[in-house]
């Protein structure tokens, strides 16, 4: 049972359940487009809309229904191995 509360709880305060994105991240993650261009200043949020549109496609949590729910495959490319070092994972 403790088991079972504890998953419970995680669940509850898991990073994607979270998320409340501005409106213009809204607007990126609703774009049902082939492909999509997210245009913004420096430090204002858009690796984080990037992220969270590659969290909820690969974990079939996609509010806007563009993604398979189960079964996916995601790929990931970063512009060189000091881009991800520096912008996404220190």
């Amino acid at each position: 049972m403790r088991s079972i509360l504890k998953h419970l709880s995680d669940r509850g305060v898991e990073s994607l359940r979270l998320y409340e994105p501005l409106a213009f991240q809204e607007a990126y993650h609703a774009c049902r487009a082939k492909e999509c261009l997210l245009m913004k200043g420096n430090r204002s949020g858009g690796s984080v809309a990037g992220f969270v549109e590659d969290a909820r496609a690969a974990t079939g949590q996609d509010p806007h229904k563009k993604y398979p729910e189960k079964d996916g495959i995601l790929i990931c490319l970063g512009y060189g191995e000091g881009h991800v070092g520096r912008v996404i994972h220190k």
